[in-house]
Formats: C-alpha cells, structure tokens, sequence
C-alpha cells in the first residue's frame, strides 16, 4: 500500500526505505527550525530509523510534491505494559514551511498515520509535541498526558 491521498499533485503515501534518507533531510530541517541551538546527529536519527523500519513497528507517512518529499511523521506502534494496550505514538511531525497551511497537508498525514495505527491494533494515540503547540492539539480532543522535563548540561 504505498499512495493513499493524492491533493493536487501533492500525495500522501507511506515512507519506502529508499525515501528515508529524504526524510532524514527533512528531520534536520525540523530540528534546525525548532531547536537551533541543539547540535543534531542525522547520522544517529537515520541508523535508528532504518533499524526500526525494518521491525515493522515503526512507520513514516510523507507527503510528496512531484518529486520531492515535502513533509513526514514517523510513528511506532508501541505495546505499553501499563495499559496492557497497544499505542500508535507519533514522534516527528514536519512540513516545509513554503506548504504549510496548504492543502490540509498535515491534518492528511496525521489521519493516515492514526488510521495505520488503528488497523495494527492501536486504542490509543500519543503524540510527543512542542509546548508552544498544545493548545492546537487540545483543541482536537487530544489532552496531556505525560510532560517531559529536560536538563542541559548534567
């Protein structure tokens, strides 16, 4: 199952192993926009992406514009012991600023992930996101679940 949604020329298709370099890419632009004091290892997040790929847990949703890969999640489907449940937890969530706000690029992205999710026996959906953005997911009936604390320098 590769392409789900096709938006005027713009597709919403599940990540091949050969895109994850591409994606790996876009990944670095993500955290260079939104954390550009950090210093990020492409190398580290492409050797856990492609191992986790290859598990089958672990999905990539793109969006493609002709050619080029213009946006992505990647999530896991994660068996958590607490619930006794299976979760779809997204981890990244990406699209280059030039498309954003633009042919519900992200909310189609989502909706194939959590609809993946689903099938492979998720009840739960989580998603790790920025402050700044909780009151968009609120607003969609997501609501915080855990928070996570970070300490530079230890």
């Amino acid at each position: 199952m590769t392409t789900a949604l096709i938006m005027d020329e713009v597709s919403i298709e599940f990540c091949l192993e050969k895109d994850i370099d591409s994606v790996g890419l876009l990944w670095l632009d993500m955290v260079n926009e939104m954390m550009p004091n950090e210093k990020p290892r492409m190398d580290w997040w492409l050797k856990i992406a492609k191992h986790l790929y290859g598990t089958g847990m672990y999905s990539i949703v793109i969006a493609r514009y002709m050619e080029r890969i213009i946006g992505f999640i990647d999530y896991v489907l994660f068996p958590e012991p607490s619930t006794g449940e299976y979760h779809g937890v997204a981890q990244c969530l990406y699209v280059v600023p030039e498309y954003r706000n633009k042919k519900r690029i992200s909310f189609n992205m989502v909706r194939m992930a959590i609809r993946n999710s689903k099938i492979r026996g998720a009840k739960k959906i989580e998603f790790f996101v920025m402050h700044d953005d909780q009151k968009k997911w609120i607003r969609r009936g997501y609501y915080p679940y855990r928070t996570m604390m970070r300490r530079n320098h230890v």
